[in-house]
């Protein structure tokens, strides 16, 4: 189209050629996608991470589906002993919610001043706590 209206001698349409043509060839940036609010200030903890999995994977020669899987795994062995540790307290915190419940609809119905039945459920909380060692926390 540049040709055909150098040929005629059309100088304003060439020019409006040009400018198209260099419009439709001008560099568009890539998307900048931005992690959530709260994740940003974590973004430097996953860069690290990521950069950390792909040297391994490289460093390993393994293809990225078995590297995936293995790397789920060791994950969830590491964080092992913390869920069986979360297990055990939640057990004990279940096992304990009854008498607690029932201490607290004791004082509730009681003929006491109010300062007074929060120190006793206060104190009959933390002896069953300590007797229990059971942290309600």
């Amino acid at each position: 189209m540049i040709l055909a209206n150098e040929a005629k001698g059309d100088i304003a349409a060439t020019a409006e050629s040009m400018a198209a043509a260099s419009d439709q060839m001008s560099y568009k940036p890539t998307k900048n996608y931005s992690l959530p609010f709260m994740w940003a200030y974590f973004a430097p903890v996953f860069s690290v991470t990521a950069a950390a999995l792909i040297k391994l994977q490289a460093a390993t020669g393994m293809p990225w589906m078995y590297f995936i899987i293995l790397a789920g795994a060791g994950v969830r062995l590491a964080i092992l002993p913390l869920m069986i540790r979360q297990m055990t307290l939640i057990n004990k915190v279940s096992q304990a919610s009854p008498n607690i419940r029932l201490a607290f609809k004791l004082f509730k119905h009681s003929k006491m001043g109010l300062h007074k039945r929060i120190y006793y459920l206060t104190k009959a909380v933390l002896d069953y706590q300590r007797q229990t060692k059971t942290s309600l926390l």
